[in-house]
């Protein structure tokens, strides 16, 4: 989560993104950039706090050990520019 929101403020020309685990309080106050940003991750949150690790044998055999590429800011800025361009997620909040 750290990195992603690293690359949210560069992308987004923000700062002061706090990472909160556990819990929300239900009292919390966020501001509207906070308030977007959460709701934007929404559906994301049940992959971000899984801690599972996979087994990745048969995957490795199926791809002749191809390994992914590591996560980088470019990555994150282009699958942000295709989410944006394509209105990804519209109707998840219509």
């Amino acid at each position: 989560m750290k990195i992603v929101a690293k690359y949210y403020e560069q992308l987004m020309k923000v700062r002061g993104v706090e990472i909160i685990y556990g819990p929300m309080p239900d009292d919390l106050l966020r501001n509207p950039a906070e308030e977007l940003f959460d709701r934007f991750i929404e559906p994301y949150r049940p992959y971000l706090s899984d801690n599972r690790v996979f087994d990745r044998t048969n995957t490795i055999l199926a791809t002749d050990n191809l390994i992914p590429p590591e996560f980088t800011y470019d990555i994150f800025k282009t699958c942000m520019e295709y989410a944006i361009k394509v209105n990804w997620g519209t109707s998840i909040f219509a």
